[in-house]
């Protein structure tokens, strides 16, 4: 996940909100799959391989802290091994997001067809659903943090309910059942312990996701990953075991479809209201989740790419939307065509998912180790570091050794991952890392300082570097030609004695990415000639300056911090009414983002020249 140019970090909620959107769509899926692997114990596996993730989870937020331009697995993996394991890393948490994005995507159109039957036409809605996805990506679909807060709160609501309905509902006989179902776990043989124990960690899938966040945390980032997992962790406990251990004791399993458990335990807990509110927010959330995954794996290609481990016409971006089209479409089509060889058979792509995500788990978790071993940390944390290897170390051979299929599957993607990765470090397969695009503004702008269109153009940088020959407190952000602004600027720049304006234009980018080697837009490029050479002939001298961004008003606001920048003077009619529908208001986002010592000022561009004055707006 990749961080705006001055964008506001989040906190401890939204961060929970976003990776709950993303383990806690294993519900819908997990009691089902678990059910017909070890039957009725399936919710005491999940209660004991929740232990486990309390250990786990401990591990991910010192990565999460640690490494702070995100990374996950790929990230501690290159610091403990070297950059060939952390290329390992990078491969293992792709089939994960590939084995995501399929399995979310089934699992959302089994819930929609517990109501509606879609028959043979679900596995095409589910390809075209995900299809649809790809190409909102490369048009530029970002995600949100409160979109995800949202939907994380609207399913944990719909799951609380059916499970407090199912409380109400159920008799004596019931909970003397589920007792039962607890306590069979013991007769099991230990070869069938170790199968369940593996299979559960499918409830806690979405684990990496708190690492690749890392970015975008406020900081001291620790202590908000640890808030935020300590918010994780009690809520997947509070509801995954409970929900399986009710869905397999109350359920008629023999005759309810396991795919669709929790919709069905829903019908049972509050009839068909319930069930429709449990089958909304799971459709969506799933959906939503699908779509984290192809963002997630296109991501990780992009960073891969970076460190010369992938041909970089994989990442390159496209010159319309600006967004690596060709890392997209291979983050669609090889799950589309998981889910049409596996005939979206939930309880197969389980067991595939399984490969990358116990392999992620344990290089990560390994990694801890070896770093904290190199800086003498062996204590008692040292101990519980090398327990939480080993448990999901056994989970992850009990795996390889149990689903043979999951095995081929993941060992040959990986090895053809490697494969490639190998023969582009050693330069067999050449390609031009500056084809590769950014995960921020500044690196882009700064790979732009040599394109022939910055000759008379600045980036930030240069114009920070400026700020002894060319001192001003004045900036002025332009879409256009607004003489009537400028004419403001240059009377206020006059009353403060400074010698110069700042002009900013803000080339606005979709997607999570930033275009390597791209100079101003033509738009930028006449607009700032026309604004700077007006300036100029007022007798104020004009500093044009350029930047990239995803958030306009951000991206001013920074800028205004770098440069010293004592007011910021903007047009009062900048944008039309559908930009700002579909991007926001400049003006209210600079409220909320500039710093409060910087005055915000709004020019009258009504007129063609001499304006209709300026208002200072309060703060």
């Amino acid at each position: 996940m990749a961080s705006g140019s001055g964008a506001r970090h989040i906190g401890p909620l939204l961060c929970w909100g976003v990776v709950f959107a993303d383990i806690g769509t294993s519900v819908y899926y997990v009691p089902g799959i678990l059910w017909g692997d070890v039957g009725r114990p399936a919710a005491a596996f999940v209660a004991i391989t929740g232990l486990c993730f309390i250990l786990l989870a401990r591990k991910y937020v010192e990565i999460t802290g640690r490494y702070v331009d995100g990374g996950g697995v790929v990230s501690a993996a290159t610091e403990a091994f070297g950059p060939m394991v952390g290329a390992l890393g990078g491969m293992l948490i792709t089939v994960d997001y590939f084995l995501t994005s399929s399995i979310s995507a089934v699992s959302g159109f089994e819930y929609v067809s517990s109501m509606t039957d879609l028959g043979g036409a679900k596995i095409w809605l589910t390809a075209l659903a995900m299809v649809l996805l790809g190409v909102l990506n490369v048009i530029g679909l970002r995600e949100s943090a409160f979109f995800s807060t949202f939907m994380a709160v609207a399913a944990l609501f719909a799951t609380l309910l059916t499970a407090a309905g199912a409380a109400w509902e159920a008799r004596p006989e019931d909970w003397q059942r589920i007792l039962s179902d607890l306590g069979s776990v013991r007769g099991l043989p230990p070869l069938k312990l170790l199968e369940g124990f593996a299979g559960a960690w499918l409830a806690f899938s979405g684990l990496e996701s708190m690492s690749q966040l890392s970015p975008a945390l406020r900081s001291p980032k620790n202590v908000v990953a640890a808030r935020a997992m300590i918010l994780v962790t009690l809520t997947i406990l509070a509801t995954s075991p409970i929900l399986t251990a009710f869905s397999v004791a109350l359920l008629d399993t023999a005759h309810t479809n396991p795919d669709q458990f929790i919709a069905a335990l829903g019908h049972h807990a509050g009839g068909h209201p319930l069930q429709a509110l449990v089958v909304i927010t799971a459709s969506a959330l799933l959906l939503f989740a699908s779509n984290t995954a192809i963002i997630g794996c296109y991501h990780v290609f992009v960073a891969v790419t970076r460190e010369r481990f992938l041909p970089a016409t994989l990442a390159r971006v496209g010159q319309k939307f600006g967004t690596p089209h060709n890392a997209i479409a291979l983050a669609v089509v090889v799950p589309v065509t998981i889910v049409f060889a596996t005939q979206g058979s939930l309880t197969l792509l389980g067991h595939l998912y399984a490969f990358g995500l116990l392999g992620a788990f344990t290089l990560s978790s390994l990694s801890m180790d070896v770093v904290a071993w190199r800086e003498k940390r062996r204590g008692f944390g040292f101990a519980l570091g090398l327990l939480t290897t080993a448990l999901v170390g056994a989970a992850w051979g009990a795996n390889l050794f149990f689903k043979v299929q999951s095995t081929v599957f993941g060992v040959t993607l990986v090895g053809m991952g490697m494969a490639l990765a190998f023969t582009v470090r050693k330069g067999w397969v050449h390609g031009e890392v500056n084809l590769v695009p950014f995960l921020t503004a500044e690196g882009a702008e700064s790979a732009a300082e040599s394109h022939p269109t910055m000759r008379k153009i600045l980036t930030l940088q240069e114009a920070q570097d400026l700020l002894a020959v060319y001192p001003s407190g004045v900036l002025v952000p332009v879409r256009g030609f607004r003489p009537a602004l400028l004419d403001a600027a240059v009377e206020l720049a006059r009353k403060r004695a400074d010698q110069a304006v700042h002009l900013l234009f803000v080339d606005e980018v979709p997607g999570l990415f930033y275009p390597p080697k791209v100079g101003p837009s033509a738009e930028g490029i006449r607009t700032m000639a026309r604004c700077s050479q007006y300036v100029e002939q007022k007798g104020v001298a004009a500093v044009p300056v350029w930047r990239l961004s995803h958030d306009a008003s951000a991206s001013i606001a920074s800028a205004a911090r770098k440069l010293e920048t004592k007011v910021v003077m903007v047009g009062a009619s900048e944008r039309n009414a559908l930009w700002t529908v579909l991007r926001g208001s400049v003006i209210r986002g600079l409220l909320e983002k500039l710093d409060k010592s910087v005055e915000l000022v709004v020019a009258d561009t009504g007129g063609k020249s001499g304006g209709g004055g300026a208002v200072a707006l309060p703060r």
